[in-house]
């Protein structure tokens, strides 16, 4: 599905303000015009955008027109950005981020210096890549790997034999 109508929607401040109207309840025309200051006409203009990009709905009772909002196109739409923000493509930028160490990685890399933690790592809090040890100093860990951490590898090697 094509999103453009939607976001392009999503643009303007003013229908952002009937959007969060009618998220707390739908509501007449004249009910949304008497919250914004805007004309009659403009009111319409900004309502046929909305419905044209399926973010609201209407229904006639009586004389008056009820809007809400569409929350199916909605939660489509969320879909889409978080897949959209998950998607692994091989562009420079992620490369880029994959290859520089952030400054909450314990796993023995340097902020700003090339990681050495392996293709996934992203380097959040607790980093702990590859199932490397991320303790850094008295480290406990039978299968250490570390490259910068103070963790008494020698010891462990030499107890071992």
């Amino acid at each position: 599905m094509n999103y453009t109508l939607s976001f392009k929607a999503l643009s303007d401040p003013n229908r952002i303000k009937i959007l969060e109207l009618l998220a707390n309840k739908n509501l007449c025309a004249c009910n949304i015009l008497n919250s914004l200051s805007i004309t009659q006409p403009t009111l319409s203009h900004h309502m046929d955008i909305l419905l044209e990009a399926n973010l609201i709905t209407k229904v006639r009772k009586g004389n008056k027109t009820i809007y809400q909002l569409n929350k199916e196109m909605f939660n489509e739409l969320a879909i889409y950005l978080i897949v959209f923000i998950n998607k692994k493509g091989d562009t420079n930028m992620e490369k880029e981020n994959k290859e520089i160490c952030s400054s909450n990685c314990t796993c023995g890399c340097q902020e700003g210096k090339p990681c050495t933690c392996g293709d996934d790592c992203q380097c959040g809090e607790n980093c702990n890549c590859n199932d490397k040890c991320n303790c850094n100093e008295n480290c406990e860990c039978d299968d250490c790997e570390c490259e910068n951490c103070n963790c008494n590898k020698e010891d462990k090697n030499e107890e071992a034999n």
